[in-house]
């Protein structure tokens, strides 16, 4: 379980394809800080996606990605260089800052515009019914693993407020527009709306 609330950056430095299409990867955060405290099994989120770590060295960790999650997720367009959020664990002491993430990625979006608002920046993001039903004005959402409050929602995309703090320390402030995003919707909706299904059934 995560809160959404991103604490560093990192690099992906390596990728191996397995045999059986599972990937290897290693990641080497910007603050070699953050590997205290991590252990092998642990979980970790990775642009929002629940990683397990298989392998910690002294300045990176590797983890594997199924074929489920590269289905699902944004991970079949990384590569050596590229930038992804990063996020530990909770804690049962630590404040709950964002929202509720459990990083279980529900598919992925395409940035369709960004635009400047004063200091902000909004940006639009297109993906399917299926998940904008989840996704409500002024309810949360989980965008990179980023936790963020819904703008506004159409029957095809949906606007996201990123302030200046967040812009600089998260990966946002290297995206561009047709960029693939993780999004991960409010669990409470997602509860929510199972409950009215079983009600009506």
């Amino acid at each position: 379980m995560f809160k959404g609330i991103i604490t560093h950056l990192a690099t992906v430095t390596q990728i191996n394809i397995y045999p059986n299409s599972d990937i290897a990867i290693c990641i080497s955060p910007e603050n070699n800080d953050f590997l205290q405290g991590l252990m092998l099994g642990g979980s970790i989120s990775c642009s929002g996606i629940c990683l397990t770590i298989a392998e910690l060295g002294n300045d990176y960790f590797s983890v594997t990605a199924s074929q489920e999650t590269l289905t699902c997720t944004n991970i079949g367009n990384w590569y050596e260089g590229y930038r992804i959020n990063l996020e530990a664990a909770l804690k049962l002491n630590d404040h709950i800052d964002g929202h509720f993430v459990q990083g279980h990625i529900d598919g992925t979006g395409k940035i369709t515009s960004i635009t400047s608002a004063g200091q902000s920046n909004i940006i639009e993001i297109s993906t399917t019914l299926s998940l904008l039903k989840y996704i409500i004005k002024k309810g949360s959402v989980a965008v990179n693993g980023v936790s963020l409050t819904v703008n506004d929602v159409s029957n095809t995309t949906f606007k996201v407020n990123i302030i200046p703090y967040t812009w600089h320390n998260t990966i946002f402030q290297y995206v561009k527009t047709n960029d693939i995003v993780n999004i991960e919707t409010d669990i409470i909706a997602k509860y929510i709306i199972q409950l009215q299904k079983n009600y009506k059934a």
